[in-house]
């Protein structure tokens, strides 16, 4: 017998259809924000990823999959997808002056790492990038979009926000972090240990208790920004405000990429405490990889998986399918007849020609997350039961 790889996920039965109705509440959300659908491949050259989340970060040194191809070429698997998005935009010459474009994806990301709850080594992800466009309303329609589509889904969700600044403000922060974080270096965890050398602000996210004692009398990086950049960020705020998006100011948030500024954010679930969706303005990024070019961006990612977790499906199942059948094996050919001219007519359908007792055919509607269940009569009847209160109606076929 041979078994699926570790951290991969089969979806099948009603996980399957979970993905995809997800899939389509996310793929109208998109219309409706005016984001158009992207597709790239599932590797790319491996610099790609190097260059965009820069040699230090933990895809890079720990998490990718990388091979070499047979002409000896260094690939990799993508593991997210804003830098394949910025490879497609400026290969394919999509960025245009003073006019912004909005992608989505959605597609499968990989990542060498533990598997956890919500996070497979394989695992699928949305996610949205906007380019051209410095505009603070842009960053409240990002954080509308998702607060609205949280609320859709009903997941309870608080917004967690913070301000990095720009190149500069960061540059002096991250040298008083490190400065003051130097003498306590030994007290690290080994990952903080290595990262006040090369990527110091993600200590500050650091799941170490001890770390965290050691930075509550550490440099805050508000008092390093400009008052501009302040006046920016209390902007937003106060539009959040008006707009009744709830949001917490975090401080020690900064995000798992080192390419981010200004703004980032992330949605966590009331309940778990687990990241829902983040991102995060990015708009020095692209002139890594093409120096003349300076393009102000902006976007966010969800972990489909973690979303799955989260949303309850309960009355969402089928609501729109029916499961149809008989309980006379010589009405099968009518029982086509019919489920012929309800899928002509738009309705969903799945038929059992196999059982024809009632007791079996209920069970499986039930089983498979059926919400309404259709029986064919002799009399030409259709009896529609409501499968969770047990209500029938009846109507004749001729009506169709």
């Amino acid at each position: 017998m041979i078994n699926k790889p570790k951290g991969t996920r089969d979806f099948f039965g009603s996980d399957a259809f979970k993905f995809e109705y997800l899939y389509s509440v996310l793929k109208n959300y998109s219309n409706k924000y005016g984001f158009t659908k992207i597709i790239f491949p599932t590797f790319e050259q491996k610099e790609l990823f190097v260059r965009s989340t820069g040699e230090e970060s933990d895809i890079v040194q720990k998490e990718i999959y990388e091979f070499k191809d047979k002409s000896n070429r260094v690939l990799a698997l993508r593991p997210e997808g804003t830098a394949s998005t910025i490879r497609l935009v400026l290969e394919n010459r999509l960025i245009h002056r003073n006019e912004n474009q909005k992608y989505y994806y959605f597609a499968p990301m990989y990542r060498y790492e533990r598997p956890q709850q919500g996070r497979q080594r394989e695992f699928y992800q949305y996610g949205v990038e906007v380019f051209n466009d410095d505009s603070i309303f842009t960053e409240l329609e990002l954080l509308s979009f998702l607060s609205s589509f949280f609320s859709r889904v009903k997941i309870k969700h608080i917004l967690k926000i913070n301000t990095l600044g720009n190149k500069e403000s960061r540059g002096m922060y991250i040298n008083a972090l490190r400065d003051y974080l130097i003498p306590f270096e030994k007290e690290l965890s080994e990952d903080s240990q290595r990262r006040l050398h090369s990527n110091v602000l993600r200590i500050l996210d650091s799941k170490s208790y001890r770390d965290q004692e050691i930075l509550e009398e550490a440099p805050v990086l508000w008092d390093f920004l400009s008052n501009k950049e302040k006046l920016r960020f209390e902007t937003l705020l106060d539009l959040l405000d008006k707009n009744n998006i709830r949001y917490e100011i975090d401080q020690k948030l900064v995000r798992g990429l080192d390419y981010y500024n200004d703004l980032v954010f992330e949605f966590v679930s009331y309940e778990t405490k687990l990241t829902l969706a983040g991102g995060g303005r990015y708009d020095t990024l692209i002139q890594q990889f093409n120096s003349k070019l300076a393009v102000n961006s902006i976007g966010f990612a969800m972990g489909i998986e973690r979303i799955l977790e989260h949303f309850d499906f309960q009355n969402k199942l089928k609501d729109n399918y029916f499961y149809l059948g008989t309980t006379n094996k010589e009405n099968d050919e009518q029982l086509f007849i019919v489920a012929s001219k309800l899928r002509v007519k738009g309705y969903n359908l799945k038929v059992n020609y196999v059982n024809t007792k009632y007791s079996s055919l209920e069970a499986s509607a039930i089983k498979e997350n059926f919400l309404t269940m259709l029986i064919l009569e002799d009399n030409n009847v259709l009896k529609m039961i409501e499968l969770s209160s047990g209500k029938t109606h009846e109507i004749s076929i001729n009506k169709f």
